[in-house]
């Protein structure tokens, strides 16, 4: 049995490093640095979004919150293994990186609710 739930964490992360190389490339230095805000805080908001939006089942609320967390530390890591980022740069990034990952997965809970027709805070039936 295929874990439906593991491919939009995936497509999340895999999503975050192919911006990081797109970003790296000295054709786009001028334009989108890796150190953007462009980078910096949309990547993280894409990643938790997709996490979240491209879940066969609703998440809860407080998933919605930390499911955008594991694509994003899983690039993070990435980063790391592969030398792109040093450990200083990490460290400074994960707070805002999460924080955006979190605002990305709250956007896709709503998606999801309104794509599905739902009230998108659930206080009203539908």
């Amino acid at each position: 049995m295929r874990p439906h739930w593991a491919i939009p964490l995936v497509a999340g992360a895999v999503y975050g490093l192919l911006a990081r190389l797109a970003f790296g490339f000295s054709a786009f230095e001028d334009i989108f640095g890796v150190m953007s805000i462009a980078f910096v805080f949309g990547v993280p908001t894409v990643m938790g979004f997709l996490a979240v939006a491209w879940q066969d089942t609703e998440p809860s609320w407080p998933a919605s919150v930390v499911l955008g967390w594991v694509p994003t530390l899983i690039a993070i890591g990435a980063t790391l293994l592969l030398a792109w980022e040093g450990l200083i740069c990490v460290i400074i990034w994960i707070p805002i990186a999460l924080l955006c990952a979190t605002v990305g997965g709250l956007a896709g809970k709503l998606g999801w609710r309104l794509q599905t027709g739902r009230r998108p805070l659930g206080l009203l039936a539908a």
